[in-house]
């Protein structure tokens, strides 16, 4: 039996040693508390002003022998950032290690010490339980300017103050009544405006709708528009609706608001229309000629009156208010 010697007990350590060495330096050989995955993160440059790019790079790393749960896709946890630009990513392996790099431009939009969001990484591998990565945190210092980021220049020595600016209260006041005089005189113009035209416009329509109705070779049709007529200018003038209120409405109304020779001469011409409009024989729109003629005289007679008490009440504006008999 072969006796060992002590030498080659040293050599067969020595070989024990170079073989742990060799087999701990192979590719895809690492301590069983190794991480599967990994994420690198780094921004460039450090200090940034508020709006200038930002340059950020991503690598994700994890072992071949995983497979990962989701692409790593970095524009998730970087959706809520101004993100200008975002490369492909360029992808390698290196023996039992598979990577994936992004390179993404940024552009802050506050001030002061920024923490970039933190990306994930979910891996999973047969009989494994699943590992999650997360980056380590990244923070950036971001100035307002770019000129924000050097020392402000100093400030004067001594600055005096401009001199203040003092109104008399007189001047104040004076602009005050100034602008409350031209108020009253501007709403005395619009007043008087609006009736004029308000009584022009009824008469001038009241006008053109009798003339229509003169054209018109049905007389029926033209019995229909010189009451309607007549109705709607009424209503302008006394502030009811005319074209929907019937004839003995409109004769009701115009009677308590109107004078008294108006009412009458209103009351008759809408009589007579409706005793035309609904004869059961046909009419002639020659027969109509009276009527229209009548009620012409009576808008124009009505308008003129209108216009002669808007002239006295501007002459006597700002006379105390007489008292008006009453109607009887």
């Amino acid at each position: 039996m072969a006796e060992a010697t002590p030498g080659g007990a040293g050599r067969g350590v020595r070989l024990m040693l170079v073989a742990w060495l060799l087999a701990s330096c192979l590719p895809g050989q690492g301590s069983a508390d190794e991480a599967p995955a990994t994420i690198v993160m780094s921004a460039s440059p450090a200090l940034v002003s508020v709006g200038m790019p930002l340059s950020v790079t991503i690598t994700y790393r994890w072992r071949r022998d995983w497979s990962c749960v989701h692409e790593p896709d970095p524009s998730q946890p970087f959706q809520d950032l101004f993100v200008t630009a975002i490369s492909p990513p360029q992808s390698s392996v290196a023996g039992a290690l598979e990577s994936r790099t992004y390179t993404l431009t940024v552009l802050p939009t506050r001030s002061g010490a920024w923490s970039l969001p933190q990306p994930t990484l979910q891996v999973a591998a047969p009989g494994q339980k699943p590992f999650e990565a997360i980056a380590a945190a990244v923070v950036v210092t971001v100035g307002r300017t770019a000129a924000g980021l050097s020392a402000p220049s100093p400030r004067p020595f001594a600055v005096r103050p401009p001199d203040p600016v003092h109104h008399p209260l007189w001047w104040v006041g004076a602009c005050v009544v100034v602008a409350i005089a031209a108020w009253i005189l501007v709403m005395l113009l619009l007043r008087r405006t609006r009736e004029i035209l308000r009584v022009q416009s009824a008469h001038e329509l009241l006008q053109e709708t009798l003339a229509r109705a003169l054209l018109s070779s049905d007389g029926k049709e033209a019995a229909a528009l010189t009451s309607l007529a007549l109705r709607r200018f009424a209503g302008t003038l006394w502030k009811f609706d005319g074209p929907g209120s019937t004839a003995r409405e409109a004769i009701q109304l115009v009677r308590s608001q109107g004078k008294e020779d108006e009412c009458r001469d209103f009351s008759r011409l809408l009589d007579e229309l409706e005793a035309l409009r609904w004869a059961p024989d046909a009419l002639a729109s020659q027969q109509l000629q009276p009527t229209i003629d009548a009620s012409q005289r009576w808008g124009q007679r009505i308008h003129e009156r209108l216009q002669q008490e808007a002239a006295e009440r501007e002459r006597s504006r700002g006379a105390p208010a007489q008292p008006s008999a009453a109607r009887p």
